[in-house]
């Protein structure tokens, strides 16, 4: 018989757990018994093989009812590190090899007894076998059909196939039709949360898997004849085709797999009967994940894609229109991160509705994203109950009654500072889209010119399965993931809630790290606003001819900035610069992207900035107008001739990107200084700017004077020179 123990401790090992067991049992005469405890789980199965001896052990320690109550029932209770532990009889029949070995090993002790013989004898190890045949059976998410584990089947495929237990990962090779090519599913195994193993009655192998697996297509090869012929021509190089990628990345293993491989994460096949145990041994060696021997049984359900169909239609009909959109990119995540199947999560929102009726949005999103962090995967050692309609919303209520006694002492970080907003976040990657946050981003000057409507915008990264960034793999070509994928996901491919997001833009840093913004239209001042109108407010880029030059100069937009300077329009003036012709006759400019501004423009940057108080920065870095220049503080206006009205010349230079009226950018001007302390050596530029009124001939005039200005601005300004 099988004995089912939960609540042990997560870190207990299979040794220590038999350990606990030993002297147990042997109070009620059993010395041989079977002990099964997976790495980094809170359950474990002992197998006793004399059933009289099993029931007279649960008699005394089993655990009739669920929960607490039942726990207080036990004649006999058992502590494993403090925590109560739970025992039952299994819901599994004890697996037929594990019986017959415990009898043999049971003859052996009772005849190594009347020897006289202190050992027993040993058993032979079976071969180390990591490849086997099988069949692709079913892929879904494990649920619970009453108090059994099942499988329900979303995509079904017939068909032998090959498992390979690499180094890190496993392999299946299959075919879907005799004339497609081979496809391969690489499942990680950092990637799997449980592993299960039927027994040799039901020689079923599932996974359980925290992430998609990758999906590839094995390339055919080309015929050599072929490449020398191309060789001869010199039509390529030899050196890039000398080991060209024997398999292409896919996103899914077709279309229909496509609309569930991010969401439904069970893999399940058939293997031999006499493979399972070969399998269960494989766990002994290092790095391979743990067994857990469970029988998972198979049900089937309404197909996925219907039901996130109903799921997005409730969430885009006003039908649930209390529910803000945080609350709803909440419950949609639920669904498309793999938390609970979407018909759960339609069963939730109706609950919610009357739970939650007068509940603030903002608290109720925040407690929805705490929820999904309690809960429970479908598994073993995981109660049926947890995972019912009334346990989860009594688990929503719980977190949110939690948050409302947090939130009397803590401090919303966007309330409390003005240059930060809550974003909403979004993963793509090459099986799936994944919804994350909102967290907490520096604004750049797009949110700070809509601040109102931060929730219309979203930070999109574009990554691989386990979250680090797409990398060249010479092994495997990429071309399907960033020329079909990615790049329909950038065309406006994207549809959250029942919005649609377009494409808005990227600064230099986000580049780096493959991230993008997107934006779903909104109504601004009577009237419906897209993303290219967004692009259009930010300056006129029609006279730059290169892409890349556009693109930097859109991105500078999108910069975080931690503080602002709002400058009025009417400040700015323009300001010449500074030319001279050379030995040839051609004009050169010497104040390239250099100008000027005020003493008082200058102190209002010192009173913005934390750092002023002990230092006092004299040349700053502004954007305005999607212009990237540097304003120095040398050759301000006097205030005996502007008085004490603040004006900032720009000069013809810093425009010279933008085909730009200055009365076209005067409108919002925002001057942004940067916050670092950096020590630089002045260029041409700024001395130029400085030098601008001064007819000096020789080397020396120049420097003396240099050094003149320098003295006199810093004494005027206080400061100290260190």
């Amino acid at each position: 018989m099988e004995v089912h123990v939960r609540n042990l401790h997560e870190g207990a090992t299979e040794k220590q757990t038999k350990q606990y067991f030993k002297p147990i049992l042997a109070r009620l005469n059993i010395h041989v018994f079977h002990c099964q405890k997976p790495r980094n789980k809170g359950f474990a199965n002992i197998t006793i093989p004399d059933r009289a001896l099993a029931q007279k052990f649960l008699a005394l320690h089993g655990q009739t009812k669920p929960g607490r109550d039942g726990f207080m029932l036990v004649k006999q209770k058992l502590f494993h590190h403090g925590k109560p532990v739970n025992c039952t009889r299994s819901n599994n029949a004890a697996d037929d090899f594990i019986l017959k070995s415990l009898e043999r090993e049971l003859k052996d002790k009772l005849l190594a007894g009347r020897r006289g013989l202190l050992t027993s004898s040993a058993t032979k190890r079976q071969p180390l076998q990591r490849s086997f045949s099988g069949h692709l059976i079913a892929i879904g998410s494990l649920d619970y059909e009453g108090n059994d584990l099942v499988v329900v089947d979303y995509y079904r495929i017939g068909g032998a196939c090959q498992m390979k237990f690499l180094r890190r990962s496993v392999l299946i090779e299959f075919t879907t039709r005799p004339s497609d090519p081979i496809r391969q599913v690489e499942i990680s195994y950092n990637s799997i949360e449980s592993l299960l193993v039927g027994t040799s009655a039901h020689p079923y192998v599932t996974f359980a898997l925290a992430e998609a697996p990758r999906c590839f297509e094995k390339v055919a090869p080309v015929d050599d004849q072929v490449l020398q012929l191309f060789d001869r021509l010199a039509l390529h190089s030899r050196k890039d085709n000398r080991n060209p990628p024997k398999r292409r990345r896919m996103t899914a293993i077709d279309a229909t797999h496509q609309a569930i491989v991010g969401s439904c994460l069970c893999y399940s096949f058939r293997v031999e009967p006499g493979h399972i145990k070969i399998i269960t041994s494989l766990q002994r060696l290092p790095g391979y994940p743990s067994v857990v021997p469970w029988r998972v049984g198979y049900a089937t359900k309404l197909p996925f894609t219907q039901q996130m169909t109903q799921l997005n239609t409730a969430l885009s009909a006003e039908r649930y229109q209390e529910f803000s959109f945080t609350v709803k990119f909440q419950l949609q995540r639920l669904a498309q991160n793999g938390y609970l199947p979407p018909y759960k999560v339609l069963q939730l929102m109706q609950a919610m509705k009357g739970a939650f009726a007068d509940a603030d949005q903002l608290t109720l999103a925040t407690a929805l994203r705490r929820f999904s962090n309690q809960i429970p995967y479908a598994g073993p050692g995981v109660d049926p109950s947890d995972l019912s309609p009334a346990t989860l919303l009594e688990l929503l209520v719980e977190a949110h009654d939690h948050l409302l006694r947090e939130n009397e002492y803590s401090v919303n970080l966007t309330q409390r500072h003005e240059h930060l907003a809550d974003i909403h976040k979004i993963t793509v990657t090459p099986a799936g889209v994944y919804l994350y946050g909102p967290e907490p981003e520096v604004k750049n000057r797009v949110l700070r010119q809509y601040s109102a409507f931060t929730s219309h915008f979203l930070q999109v990264t574009f990554s691989d399965e386990d979250g680090e960034p797409m990398r060249y793999d010479r092994r495997s070509s990429l071309e399907i993931i960033y020329a079909e994928r990615f790049t329909n996901v950038l065309g406006g491919n994207l549809s959250i809630c029942g919005r649609p997001y377009e494409f808005l833009g990227f600064s230099h840093s986000s580049l780096r790290a493959q991230t993008c913004w997107f934006m779903a239209p909104f109504i601004w001042n009577g009237e419906l606003r897209f993303a290219r109108a967004v692009i259009k407010d930010l300056g006129d880029f029609s006279a730059i001819r290169s892409p890349a030059k556009c693109a930097a100069r859109i991105g500078q937009a999108f910069s975080q900035a931690f503080s602002s300077v709002n400058i009025p329009g009417e400040c700015f003036r323009a300001l010449p610069d500074v030319e001279r012709l050379d030995a040839n006759g051609i004009r050169r400019v010497f104040s390239d992207g250099v100008g000027t501004c005020s003493k008082s423009i200058l102190e209002k940057i010192w009173a913005a900035y934390a750092q002023s108080r002990a230092w006092k920065p004299t040349l700053c870095q502004i954007r305005y107008a999607a212009m990237l220049s540097n304003e120095e503080f040398f050759q301000y206006l006097r205030p005996s001739r502007t008085g004490s009205k603040p004006i900032m010349p720009l000069a013809s230079t810093m425009n010279r990107h933008l085909g730009l009226t200055y009365l076209d950018i005067w409108e919002n001007g925002v001057c942004r200084p940067g916050s670092a302390l950096v020590g630089r050596q002045m260029n041409n530029c700024v001395m130029k700017r400085a030098l601008s009124g001064a007819t000096l001939t020789t080397r020396n005039e120049r420097r003396n004077a240099c050094l003149l200005i320098i003295n006199e601005r810093i004494n005027q300004a206080g400061l100290t020179v260190v």
